[in-house]
């Protein structure tokens, strides 16, 4: 399989999230693994973070989608990706709210808009 670095890694991340929205978490778990396998810089590495998160969330596995998210923000922070900061923040609120964390997750849309 091409990886091809970066791109590599990256197709595979959105095919992980094609493959999850398609309603396949195990076929998601499967390509974002394979992806990460081979992410090195902390932008692709926070892109599967994301995606990891994405999928816990899916499969109501609260705890874990927060600290993929986490770790995604952290690691998009560190290498400049406003993008994936984004994103992991919208699915980091959402989960906490959802936990019944709502004071934490309005706390967390302020960064949002910020």
């Amino acid at each position: 399989m091409f990886y091809g670095g970066g791109t590599g890694v990256a197709f595979l991340a959105f095919a992980a999230l094609a493959t999850l929205y398609a309603g396949d978490p195990d076929g998601a778990h499967t390509l974002n693994a394979a992806g990460l396998a081979h992410a090195v810089s902390p932008t692709m590495r926070s892109w599967g973070s994301y995606v990891a998160g994405e999928i816990e969330s899916a499969i109501g596995h609260a705890a874990l989608a927060e600290q993929h998210y986490v770790r995604a923000i952290d690691l998009a922070r560190t290498s400049g990706a406003p993008f994936i900061v984004g994103v992991a923040t919208v699915g980091l609120v959402t989960v906490r709210a959802t936990a019944g964390h709502v004071d934490d997750a309005l706390r967390g849309y302020r960064d949002v808009f910020d």
